[in-house]
């Protein structure tokens, strides 16, 4: 057996082993690109409010939200000064709930429409139903991904002379059968998505791999951060502050932050983190946060603007270049394609597959 027919064999067995795989999380991450803009496609009279002067604190958000019942987990900001401030509660019967809050008015809007659908996509898309064996299963699912993405390439890369370069870029579909335009589907959409394929199966594996990934970070010279459960302690009841007042001694902290998640204590006296964004933070949701009990007492504190570059590469770019944000609406795009596109090389290559096998009539 030659090299080229040993990565021949090896790409073929990683798509007919985990093709399946490969099209459930492109297909569930492409769908959720464009989660928020599909909402506002259908509802747009819910997931958009009149932008006014002044936030509500996020008191009023809070009790707002606990008149549906159960406790509130966190309060998402909006990103831009037209949308709802989003409130999800762990519902007493078990699982989550989402309410949507005009952020100037404090008032309810509505129930965040297709939560349900779209928790499915996420849950799917992250542990595939799974669970935190789920979330392992998808790391090495992506790692399997990247090499099927490589030896690809290394199948398809041309000689180097112009016309192996021509026919390798080109599609012929006039006057073809389907088992050529299958090979041509195949060859040169694979060839044209490598690099995004790539990018994306290492850093979805990147995420799921995080708490696995901490030693290697912290011994290239970046920070650990604190576990919350660690570090929450109980506070005296009588010297207890607010959550507005918690929310600005946060911003004091890390000034010209905008607050992105507010998680209220668990329990009375717990612990309260509020993560923010700084300006020039690349990832949409910040990593700066603050954590502080009951009696405003900073319990660990991060700025992003002042970790070592290893926190950027294991901590910071990862979910950004995943979804596509570091590179605005064309990085999205990218993204949104270069999910249907395990669809597209799953079949040809599965029909490629099943055309080349001979037919052995049973006796």
């Amino acid at each position: 057996m030659t090299l080229r027919q040993l990565w021949r064999r090896l790409h073929l067995w990683i798509g007919l082993a985990a093709g399946a795989v490969f099209v459930v999380l492109g297909l569930t991450g492409s769908a959720l690109v464009y989660q928020e803009e599909i909402l506002e496609l259908l509802y747009p009279g819910i997931m958009h409010v009149a932008p006014g002067e002044t936030l509500a604190p996020p008191s009023r958000f809070l009790a707002t939200a606990q008149q549906a019942g159960g406790r509130v987990a966190y309060l998402r900001y909006p990103e831009t000064a037209d949308r709802p401030v989003q409130a999800t509660l762990d519902m007493p019967g078990g699982g989550r709930h989402t309410l949507l809050i005009d952020p100037y008015a404090a008032t309810l809007i509505a129930p965040l429409p297709g939560q349900q659908v779209f928790a499915f996509l996420l849950d799917l898309h992250r542990h595939l139903l799974l669970a935190t064996l789920g979330r392992q299963i998808v790391g090495w699912v992506g790692l399997t991904l990247a090499f099927s993405a490589i030896s690809g390439a290394i199948l398809w890369w041309p000689q180097l002379r112009w016309r192996a370069w021509k026919q390798a870029l080109t599609m012929k579909w006039r006057g073809m059968s389907w088992h050529r335009r299958s090979f041509d589907l195949h060859k040169v959409g694979g060839a044209a998505m490598t690099l995004p394929l790539l990018l994306l199966a290492l850093s979805g594996s990147a995420i799921c791999f995080r708490d696995a990934l901490q030693p290697a970070m912290t011994m290239l010279g970046g920070i650990r951060p604190l576990s919350s459960a660690t570090l929450a302690r109980p506070a005296e009841i009588g010297t207890a502050r607010s959550v507005d007042d918690l929310l600005a001694e946060a911003q004091r902290l890390i000034p010209g932050a905008r607050p992105v998640f507010i998680s209220p204590p668990a329990r009375p006296g717990g612990a309260t983190r509020i993560r923010l964004r700084q300006p020039d933070e690349i990832h949409q949701n910040g990593r700066s946060y603050v954590l502080l009990d009951a009696a405003g007492t900073v319990l660990d504190l991060q700025r992003v603007s002042e970790l070592p570059a290893a926190n950027m590469v294991f901590d910071q770019l990862p979910y950004p270049l995943h979804t596509g944000y570091l590179f605005g609406a064309a990085g999205r795009l990218i993204v949104f394609i270069s999910g249907l596109l395990p669809a597209l090389l799953f079949a040809t290559g599965l029909y490629l597959w099943l055309r080349a096998r001979p037919f052995r009539p049973r006796a």
